[in-house]
């Protein structure tokens, strides 16, 4: 299980901790079981925002959307290679905050939902494939902003979030599977 604890110090400077924890001394498939190769400090974000969406994929890390200070969205995605210790910035296909992230197939970063500019929460799904550098889109069955990803192994969860109605909570779950078809 990976977890990512984000902080900023005194000096404004991003740390990004990554912890893992293992079981019975063994790290799961897929983890990287050495958490110094994943920690970094002094790194900053190419824009400040808050509510970013952040997760990682195979040796890449993505920090993507958000809000800016002057309250409108951002499209930035800072991507962290964790071979290279280079940072790259690339762009998601619409700015907005409120984003759920998660990755599937130890291939693809899923960038799910958000609220786009007129506050209206999206069906899109920005996907960045690790292997390509390329990025992609699908779309969910139900409008949501604030969704939470859950890794299932080879499918992906897209669980509740605000869904914009008179209901505004949404129930809704889609699966995302490793071909990137949405159920």
């Amino acid at each position: 299980m990976q977890y990512i604890l984000l902080s900023r110090n005194i000096a404004g400077l991003l740390v990004l901790t990554v912890l893992l924890f293992a079981v019975s001394g063994l790290a799961a498939p897929g983890v990287i079981d050495d958490i110094y190769d994943w920690v970094f400090s002094g790194a900053m974000l190419s824009e400040p925002r808050s509510s970013v969406a952040a997760t990682s994929v195979g040796n890449i890390a993505l920090f993507a959307g958000g809000r800016l200070q002057n309250g409108s969205y951002s499209d930035v995605v800072d991507i962290y290679n964790r071979k290279s210790k280079t940072w790259t910035v690339s762009r998601l296909s619409v700015a907005r905050s409120e984003i759920g992230a998660g990755s599937v197939g130890n291939r693809y970063a899923l960038f799910a939902g958000g609220f786009d500019s007129s506050f209206k929460p999206m069906t899109l799904v920005d996907v960045f494939d690790a292997q390509t550098g390329q990025w992609s889109q699908i779309q969910l069955n139900t409008p949501r902003a604030a969704p939470r990803l859950l890794d299932l192994g080879s499918v992906v969860a897209v669980v509740g979030g605000l869904s914009g109605d008179l209901q505004y909570l949404s129930k809704a779950v889609d699966y995302v599977d490793a071909n990137l078809t949405v159920h």
